[in-house]
């Protein structure tokens, strides 16, 4: 079975958030490594980058109570492109088709129980929330 081709688009817009910084989203997967985790789970990937985005210093805001809303329905829209492009060239996650490397015989139901109960009983006992 040939492995699953995807791309990587990134959408680096902070329009509209009350925060600034929002925007270093894309970056920051990319610098921990996002393009080569996939790659090492045997997905065929191309980093298409960022969308164009409007800057928020050099836009005007518009309307306070939509701030920002036909920049980021036009970024919307571009990103909306790119993935329509990577649609046509067969570049997303198929269905059925699992990377080389997560192909694994299936468990038996009573490991996969076992497993999960595992998990949770350990998951509550370190949990920060159940502190």
């Amino acid at each position: 079975m040939v492995a699953s081709s995807i791309a990587i688009i990134g959408a680096a817009l902070d329009l509209g958030a009350g925060r600034r910084g929002v925007d270093m989203g894309p970056s920051a997967i990319r610098y921990a490594g996002l393009e080569e985790r996939l790659s090492s789970l045997g997905f065929d990937c191309a980093d298409w980058g960022n969308v164009e985005t409007e800057l928020a210093e050099a836009t005007a805001e518009g309307d306070p109570t939509a701030r920002f809303l036909p920049q980021i329905r036009a970024t919307c829209e571009r990103i909306a492109r790119r993935i329509g492009e990577a649609v046509g060239e067969g570049r997303i996650p198929r269905p059925g088709r699992r990377p080389r490397s997560s192909r694994r015989a299936p468990r038996s139901s009573a490991s996969a129980t076992s497993t999960r109960a595992s998990a949770r009983s350990s998951a509550s006992s370190t949990s920060p929330c159940t502190r």
